[in-house]
């Protein structure tokens, strides 16, 4: 079996300053857009040269760990005294690009990178099957980038496991957005790069980060019956994911898009949590687009389940109102039947107490024996 590290090495320019990087074609080639290039004729084939300029640096850094490693890392969410910092995690050795031949100038290539991350020849749709439901929203939980891979759940990162430990009861003021970020953005390069594999490990992250988010909901003692973030920054930094997932990613026909449906999902079920900044959601809203249609009908299906909860709460209140009058009633006729049963027993010992009383004087007239 061959070596993925033998055979051309491809440069690959990022973001707008055109940060170098350079990878294998072999481990390129795992990505079914890359490998359109690798093996293809246009310019940037033969020249083994990539541009990559929708795209920032700490991006495809993250793409190439994957590609190279099967993992990746992404910044901690730190204090906002604490900036987060990206770091270039993959060391690729700077190889000679003079060990690739020059070739002559020929037609521009045609493969059109970016898009920001939608596929080709498709437009934004709200999912019919979100149009009207009355049924519950799905809870975060339950919601999975694809439901028939069982190995979804093995993505989870031990690390930030490890870390979140350390938070998850803390109220300190944390900065989310570029976590949050690093796994949004990993996730529409896979969707365009059609790595599926990679995109679903970039959903999960971002979905326990957003279920460590959603378990630090608490009620502080200053507001009792309030339900608020321990790190209320973190409304900016949900915003701030919002507009990148609804702008990088596409609606599709048949269902929601996974990602949009993760977060609007917490949007709707975090609702209140968001009251201090409903002028920066009813801006975001008024911006068009899929996202308040998304959130209205997941926000009005939380309504209208927490009003069958409502309605079934009273139903059960009122059956049970039934079984207590019932069993009150049936109390009152069993003692109204012993009343009664009393009263006709107090009836036959008075009858019987007059006949005695009959017998005793006759007796003592001595008009009647006893014998």
């Amino acid at each position: 079996m061959s070596s993925p590290f033998v055979g051309p090495i491809f440069e690959i320019l990022a973001g707008p300053h055109h940060t170098s990087f350079l990878a294998h074609a072999s481990i390129l080639e795992k990505s079914e857009t890359l490998r359109a290039v690798v093996q293809g004729k246009w310019k940037d084939s033969i020249e083994h040269k990539i541009v990559l300029e929708d795209w920032d640096p700490q991006t495809i850094s993250r793409l190439l760990e994957w590609l190279y490693t099967g993992d990746y890392e992404s910044p901690f969410p730190a204090k906002t005294s604490q900036p987060q910092t990206e770091v270039m995690k993959i060391e690729i050795p700077k190889i000679s690009m003079s060990s690739i031949p020059d070739v002559k100038k020929i037609a521009p290539c045609t493969f059109d990178f970016g898009n920001g991350g939608k596929k080709f020849g498709t437009t934004p749709k709200e999912s019919e099957s979100a149009k009207g439901s009355k049924r519950p929203p799905t809870p975060l939980a339950n919601i999975y980038f694809k439901k028939a891979d069982p190995e979804i759940v093995t993505f989870r990162s031990e690390a930030f496991k490890q870390w979140a430990a350390k938070f998850t009861e803390t109220p300190c003021d944390l900065n989310f957005e570029a976590t949050l970020l690093a796994h949004a953005k990993l996730y529409a390069l896979a969707d365009y790069m059609l790595l599926p594999t990679l995109q679903a490990q970039a959903f999960q992250r971002l979905k326990d980060l957003l279920g460590f988010i959603s378990a630090k909901v608490y009620t502080p003692p200053s507001h009792p019956g309030v339900l608020v973030f321990r790190d209320p920054a973190v409304v900016d930094d949900i915003l701030t994911l919002v507009r990148y997932v609804y702008a990088n990613t596409t609606g599709l026909e048949s269902e929601e898009e996974p990602l949009r449906k993760l977060v609007s999902t917490f949007v709707a079920q975090n609702y209140d949590q968001f009251e201090d900044d409903k002028g920066e959601v009813l801006k975001l809203m008024g911006q068009g687009g899929d996202f308040p249609g998304d959130l209205h009908n997941k926000v009005r299906r939380n309504e209208l389940a927490l009003n069958e909860e409502v309605k079934a709460l009273e139903e059960k209140m009122r059956r049970n109102e039934r079984v207590k009058k019932e069993e009150i009633e049936a109390l009152e006729s069993k003692v109204w039947r012993n009343e009664v049963g009393f009263s006709e027993y107090v009836k036959a010992l008075e009858k019987e107490l007059v006949k005695a009383k009959t017998t005793i004087q006759e007796l003592q007239k001595g008009k009647t024996r006893p014998f």
